[in-house]
């Protein structure tokens, strides 16, 4: 029992310093989105249509945000970070976007950035692929308080079926491809421009 106990107490002071310099590195990380955010609002016409893209641990109902970037109509990169999360990342989400647990260790967590992501998306026209996935797995990585008050969310996936004759869920892949643009690699950034 005392090995026990003592075993306890080591993985708890580690995981304490574990934690004390995640804080660190994702404190100057939501300074800079903030900063990022406050510039773009000061600067930009709230009528251009904002893009936002997730990479997630996977995709069952537990799944997480690991990856967001929100991009607006004229390429301009207003969030693109990593998330740090506790949870496993699935293996085939890992193959698909090559997002690992080092590459998120000392990010912030989604929780850490939501107020700037809702005062961006705030009264926005939104644009996201497959966009009931992407909403479902931010409002999953989030508090409770977490609420996109974007003026409209449309669907680019839906668009891009009904646009291009498709009577299947396209993939952000094909849609590009039918079209003649080139895709992204899976990363949230490279796929919100391609979806632009």
């Amino acid at each position: 029992k005392k090995a026990a106990v003592k075993k306890a107490q080591v993985t708890k002071k580690k995981n304490a310093v574990i934690e004390k310099k995640r804080l660190r590195s994702a404190a100057l990380i939501v300074q800079n989105i903030a900063n990022s955010v406050d510039n773009y609002l000061f600067n930009s016409d709230p009528n251009t249509p904002l893009f936002l893209d997730t990479e997630t641990t996977g995709l069952s109902a537990k799944d997480e945000v690991i990856e967001i970037a929100i991009i607006d109509l004229n390429n301009t990169v207003i969030i693109d970070t990593f998330i740090y999360t506790k949870r496993h990342i699935d293996d085939d989400a890992c193959y698909v976007h090559n997002i690992r647990k080092l590459d998120i260790d000392n990010m912030p967590k989604f929780s850490e950035i939501e107020d700037h992501i809702s005062r961006l998306l705030d009264g926005r026209q939104l644009y996201i692929f497959n966009a009931k996935f992407d909403v479902y797995k931010m409002q999953k990585s989030a508090s409770d308080d977490f609420k996109i008050k974007a003026s409209s969310i449309d669907c680019l996936m839906s668009l891009a079926s009904s646009k291009l004759s498709s009577y299947y869920r396209i993939s952000l892949a094909d849609a590009c491809d039918r079209v003649g643009v080139e895709c992204g690699g899976h990363r949230a950034a490279s796929d919100t421009l391609a979806s632009i």
